[in-house]
């Protein structure tokens, strides 16, 4: 927005297709899943486990791990 590259309409459809969930049992229909959670592998191993539960096979998974190895989570899931 600061920098002019959207304007506060698309701003709006932009945010408006996005939402936020704090339980991972509603991802039926899901496209992209972003996990947030603390830096802790245990946790974060439990989280995407419950999002590949839950969500549907085609759905991107996505980390903001910044410590953790993406390849480790990843090779510590089915």
């Amino acid at each position: 927005m600061k920098k002019g590259r959207m304007d506060e309409k698309l701003k709006a459809e932009v945010l408006g297709r996005m939402s936020y969930m704090d339980s991972l049992t509603h991802l039926n229909d899901v496209d992209f899943v972003v996990e947030a959670a603390s830096e802790d592998f245990n946790i974060k191993k439990a989280i995407f486990n419950s999002i590949l539960e839950n969500a549907p096979g085609h759905a991107i998974l996505a980390s903001n791990t910044s410590s953790i190895s993406i390849s480790k989570i990843a090779g510590s899931i089915p």
